[in-house]
């Protein structure tokens, strides 16, 4: 996990990896904004998770998520807030089987 001291930097660089869909957060589903459909929690796998440290208040803070939903073929960001009296927010699944599987399949995503 890469700590980052401002959001832009975060997202850029996720970005540039190919993490270019916005998801929002519903409960433990994910909503797709582009697609304008929900995700569901066995549908979608976190890949990479970066911490972003409120420069004000070092309480409060916020976790950039890369996401991959294979069967929707597309790869976004959810940007959740955190606070550390609060439990982690999303517990990030394992992906080693998964993208073993389903890595060869996918289109090229931009």
């Amino acid at each position: 996990m890469k700590i980052y001291s401002n959001g832009p930097d975060a997202v850029s660089d996720l970005h540039k990896m190919g993490f270019t869909n916005d998801f929002i957060l519903s409960g433990n589903d994910l909503f797709w904004v582009q697609g304008k459909i929900f995700v569901r929690i066995e549908d979608f796998a976190i890949l990479e998770y970066y911490k972003i440290r409120d420069a004000n208040n070092i309480k409060n803070g916020f976790t950039a998520f890369g996401i991959l939903a294979p069967y929707q073929g597309v790869k976004g960001i959810l940007l959740n807030h955190c606070y550390r009296n609060r439990a982690k927010p999303v517990k990030a699944k394992k992906l080693k089987d998964m993208w073993a599987h389903i890595s060869h399949n996918l289109a090229p995503l931009n």
